[in-house]
């Protein structure tokens, strides 16, 4: 990360595919073009400190949901995870929350709630 608060392309790459968001997702999240993100992505251009501030609050809120599905898998088997229908975030996020969970503690069971 640059000193003025940037993101590289690797980055912003990185942080979209931990989310599980599309690029239509992230634009939207971020309420920007979608081309913007493929552009980033690319390495055609980098998003600005504001973008990916923005691009790095989406992160920790899907921080948070991970932490708090966690703390919920160790009290409760099976782990019930959204679906994404009905709900504010689409089901690549809670797909990827439900890896991230996996990843932190594998013995646990998850099904779609």
């Amino acid at each position: 990360m640059s000193e003025n608060n940037s993101m590289t392309s690797a980055e912003a790459t990185a942080t979209r595919h931990l989310i599980g968001l599309t690029f239509e997702q992230v634009g939207e999240a971020l309420d920007i073009n979608p081309r913007s993100v493929r552009r980033w992505e690319s390495g055609a251009s980098l998003p600005g400190a504001g973008a990916a501030g923005a691009l790095r609050a989406l992160r920790a809120e899907h921080d948070k949901d991970t932490k708090r599905l966690c703390a919920k898998a160790a009290k409760a088997s099976p782990l019930l995870i959204p679906t994404g229908k009905g709900d504010t975030r689409p089901a690549g996020w809670w797909k990827a929350v439900a890896a991230r969970v996996l990843d932190r503690s594998p013995g646990t069971v998850i099904e779609w709630h």
